[in-house]
């Protein structure tokens, strides 16, 4: 049998893993470099009695949001339904088909 390859696919495919190789360790020593740098200032905030970041700020109550205690009335109009038209609880679903 005689083989019509020349090898330059295998060489292809060697220098496309070298590449991946060598950009994921790039990638992993720039990680490291930057986690590294957080744990020193976390550390150094440790030692000076210091949190190391500020604490968040409470959350406040949003404006506009729906008051959970209040019934809403809507108007679902021929829209299709399942169960009886007098129950007492509706749930109305909105969707957006796009």
């Amino acid at each position: 049998m005689q083989e019509n390859s020349s090898g330059i696919a295998l060489i292809g495919a060697a220098v496309v893993l070298g590449i991946a190789i060598l950009g994921s360790a790039y990638l992993l020593s720039s990680s490291i470099d930057r986690a590294s740098g957080q744990f020193e200032v976390a550390f150094n905030s440790i030692k000076a009695g210091q949190p190391s970041a500020p604490s968040a700020p409470t959350p406040s109550a949003r404006p506009g949001r729906p008051d959970p205690n209040k019934v809403y009335q809507v108007a679902v109009g021929n829209a299709p339904f399942k169960g009886p038209k007098n129950a007492k609880v509706t749930i109305v679903e909105f969707s957006d088909f796009q």
